[in-house]
């Protein structure tokens, strides 16, 4: 067992403490002696936190701890009622309002709490808060993996969540997933076939950013396996949910196994709030701004879908396949050939993961 791996879990446990009523709401205090229990098994170890609601079941919590290394280390914050944006929470990456509502779970992950969080996702909750902080989720709608009471967003529509995962790596996520789904190795190892991939045509989407979504994708469907076959297609308001929800219906009904967007930055010109958006021009021009397009849709058409970090701020692909089990296995294996295209900056790894698991050094303290 090495030493600097229980160094981790000791000042993990030590700023979950710090962090008690702020994005963390409690954390397990046996996690210490499962952790330790686990590297002595020479497993790898992998801490995770669960999202403060209801709507996740303690069946499926189990099912994650009975995963070899995996250990339940802490309850995590979320904005208050399910609101897209936290406003009792920061980004620890932009310094900007924190997105929700898995917020907490975010913000416990870049402070080096948790490697995992299981969240929940209405319109969002999961994938967006995870690109505006440059993590890797999984929502598995679509594989089956819901909440437990019908709800309804702020625009009038009737759902049940989705529940998803979040991490700074994506092999964990998928890792979590499969567990939670009880995927077996033989729906696994299954050989891929032609997957048909729709990215939306060339000046259909203005990024906040000013880039064009169609160009900004283009570095990432370049030169991809001959299995992948992507067709540009045409979009409409992909802000207004009611639009996006029939677009994702059509392209499944036409065959297409998934859609993928480019979407950001994530609540950094302007808030994806329709607390804030229904107040005239000036709150539905921040709104527009907030660089959220298909993660706000995902889950209201049982969905899986996944988002990867790309390079730029609070910005990454998004990959939306139709329901289904079979379907979202495919899905993960085929976002693993875009998780190899991206690389995030080595800072981003060190500052955030790394460096807060260091002590602070205030006046008075001793090296």
């Amino acid at each position: 067992m090495h030493a600097d791996s229980v160094k981790r879990v000791m000042k993990a446990m030590i700023r979950a403490k710090e962090e008690e009523g702020k994005s963390v709401v409690s954390f397990q205090k046996s996690m210490i002696e499962e952790a330790v229990s686990v590297l002595e098994r020479n497993e790898s170890l992998t801490l995770f936190g669960v999202k403060d609601t209801n709507q996740i079941s303690r069946d499926l919590v189990n099912r994650l701890r009975r995963q070899p290394g995996f250990v339940f280390h802490t309850t995590d914050a979320m904005s208050e009622r399910g609101r897209a944006v936290d406003v009792e929470r920061i980004n620890p990456l932009t310094g900007r309002a924190m997105t929700g509502s898995s917020s907490g779970s975010c913000i416990n992950i870049l402070k080096g709490i948790n490697d995992l969080a299981i969240g929940t996702d209405g319109g969002g909750s999961v994938l967006a808060p995870a690109l505006s902080t440059q993590l890797f989720s999984i929502m598995g709608k679509g594989m089956g993996l819901t909440g437990m009471t019908k709800k309804k967003s702020t625009d009038e529509l009737a759902f049940i969540p989705g529940v998803g995962v979040i991490s700074h790596e994506y092999r964990r996520c998928v890792q979590a997933v499969r567990a939670l789904c009880e995927v077996t190795p033989e729906e696994w190892k299954r050989t891929q076939s032609e997957f048909q991939l729709a990215v939306p045509e060339a000046g259909g989407v203005q990024l906040p950013d000013g880039r064009d979504m169609r160009e900004a994708l283009q570095p990432y469907i370049k030169d991809l396996p001959e299995n992948i076959q992507v067709r540009t297609v045409q979009v409409p308001n992909l802000q207004d949910r009611r639009e996006s929800i029939a677009f994702l219906e059509d392209i499944f009904a036409q065959g297409f196994d998934a859609v993928l967007t480019m979407e950001g930055p994530i609540d950094l010109y302007g808030y994806g709030d329709s607390v804030m958006g229904v107040w005239g021009k000036t709150g539905e021009t921040g709104q527009q701004a907030s660089g959220k397009y298909l993660v706000k849709s995902a889950n209201l058409v049982d969905a899986t879908a996944i988002t990867i970090p790309v390079q730029d701020l609070a910005t990454g692909l998004v990959l939306i396949g139709k329901s289904g089990r079979e379907a979202g296995v495919r899905l993960m294996k085929v976002a693993e050939v875009f998780v190899e295209k991206v690389d995030r900056p080595a800072l981003y790894q060190r500052y955030f993961m790394d460096g807060y698991q260091n002590r602070n050094l205030g006046f008075g303290s001793e090296e």
